[in-house]
């Protein structure tokens, strides 16, 4: 059984039930980044986002159209009560479609729990949600070298959290460029300097237009 499964068959919805009572609509690292980079999306999507917490403060704050998905069947019910106006789905980050795109999309902390097996194809899906010329924001652990921890909550499983910077990925196709990032420490919730082990991220990345390349000529 993959990561994937074991999270979408009932670990999913026992973290949700572990953190319920702090997802509520409200400013946090991800919507200061998004604050501070001047960006005014209108159509937003988040992979990974609980019960739509994050979207809603988002959808206030901008006017935008909302979507959502997310692993646990109860968060996305709870969602669903909770905030009607966004558009909330049950899926997998790998599952995701990808038929339509969005001018920002976000992905926090979430990658590092995605199967090895399915990392790629699930990067790819994200990828596909940006629009050219769009932000993705991308928050994680980032140590100091690649590493994976056991994941606490099922010690008998063979489930890890893996950390590493997931924003090597984007910008290595030539597609993405970096235009904010800040470190933060994930334990604290404080901004500024922290400890390998305990260092977080965010990051925004911009999806290059296909007129921004530059043109050789002989």
């Amino acid at each position: 059984m993959t990561q994937d499964e074991i999270f979408q068959s009932g670990e999913g919805d026992q973290w949700y039930e572990r953190n319920k009572v702090k997802l509520v609509p409200k400013d946090d690292f991800v919507c200061r980044m998004i604050e501070s980079i001047g960006v005014q999306p209108r159509r937003i999507v988040e992979v990974g986002c609980s019960n739509g917490y994050r979207l809603e403060y988002l959808r206030q704050k901008f006017h935008a159209v909302c979507y959502g998905y997310d692993i646990s069947n109860e968060a996305i019910e709870a969602g669903c009560d909770a905030f009607p106006e966004i558009h909330l789905k049950q899926k997998a980050l790998h599952e995701i479609p990808y038929d339509t795109s969005f001018d920002l999309v976000i992905c926090n902390f979430v990658l590092h729990w995605v199967d090895r097996s399915l990392l790629v194809q699930s990067m790819s899906r994200i990828d596909a949600l940006v629009h050219r010329g769009g932000t993705l924001v991308i928050g994680d652990f980032d140590p100091d070298y690649q590493q994976k921890r056991k994941y606490h909550h099922l010690p008998d499983e063979e489930v890890y959290t893996y950390k590493q910077d997931y924003t090597a990925f984007f910008k290595a196709t030539g597609l993405y460029r970096e235009t904010a990032v800040f470190s933060f420490d994930h334990d604290k919730q404080t901004y500024g300097y922290a400890p390998s082990e305990a260092r977080g991220m965010c990051a925004a990345l911009r999806k290059m237009e296909n007129e921004e390349y530059y043109v050789l000529t002989q």
